[in-house]
């Protein structure tokens, strides 16, 4: 699944962009990935990812999109996680991204990520399914969601 612009998820046979659950305090230093992507919020302990991922010689990106913000209340707050990871990745850093579960918010942003770099919907859902496939089962409505807001904000 090729971007009209070229954003690739593997760089010299890596992968960049991993999506999984709040990682475990113990393990985040020794995980692979030069960047933690927090999207927890502070009553979700954020702030300990961020510290020990940093004490752990770690980038710490913290957007605190909360639960409730699935209702995409906050466009604003979506669309500025999502340009925040895509410098990141454009930078050529491993990302680790990741909410509570690394399904329900997670999704959405990756979701949102693929949207703004020209893969179609259909395309956009089977990438995102394909880097966590329990994503499927869980949100797949969310992602009509994001295409009326997507519709109703000009785009990404």
């Amino acid at each position: 699944m090729a971007s009209k612009d070229g954003f690739l998820l593997y760089h010299d046979g890596v992968l960049m962009l991993v999506l999984g659950p709040r990682p475990k305090l113990k393990k985040i230093a020794g995980r692979d990935e030069e960047v933690i992507f927090t999207l927890l919020t502070v009553k979700e302990d954020a702030e300990d990812v961020g510290h020990v991922a940093r004490a752990g010689g770690k980038i710490w990106c913290w957007h605190p999109l909360s639960v409730r913000h699935r209702d995409f209340s906050s466009w604003a707050d979506w669309v500025t996680a999502v340009n925040n990871l895509d410098q990141h990745l454009g930078m050529n850093y491993t990302v680790y991204l990741h909410c509570a579960a690394g399904i329900h918010r997670t999704g959405c942003v990756t979701y949102l990520l693929f949207r703004k770099h020209g893969y179609s919907p259909g395309n956009a859902r089977a990438a995102v399914f394909n880097l966590r496939p329990i994503i499927e089962d869980q949100i797949n409505s969310k992602f009509d969601d994001i295409e009326e807001l997507m519709n109703r904000n000009g785009g990404f």
